[in-house]
């Protein structure tokens, strides 16, 4: 998947495509995102609402604040909201990002956030 050569992006860049929900879940979700890198890719996601990242290819890695040692999951990993970046690392692949408001973590998730 990746860009065509008019959008004047290297190929072989990461890319990052942002879409939004249908009308009924704003609310809940703030976005949909898809990550996409041909090879090897280190950075830090953004202080954000609560997150739900799948792995469709790739393995990617994040760290947890005070943890030295990568998380690596298995397809998924589910993040509360922060005030702080992580950073994640992958070898290449494809993640897709679902972004929760605090409204839809409460009712899709259905614990308190601070957990």
């Amino acid at each position: 998947m990746t860009g065509p050569p008019a959008t004047g992006v290297p190929r072989g860049a990461p890319e990052i495509r942002f879409h939004l929900p249908s009308e009924g879940l704003r609310p809940l979700v703030t976005s949909y995102y898809f990550l996409e890198s041909a090879g090897p890719l280190e950075d830090f996601t953004h202080p954000e609402w609560a997150n739900i990242r799948f792995a469709l290819n790739g393995v990617w890695r994040f760290e947890d604040g005070g943890i030295k040692d990568a998380i690596e999951p298995s397809r998924s990993a589910l993040f509360g909201p922060t005030d702080r970046a992580r950073r994640f690392t992958t070898d290449g692949g494809l993640a897709l990002g679902i972004g929760l408001t605090p409204l839809g973590w409460l009712t899709l998730i259905g614990s308190d956030a601070s957990d």
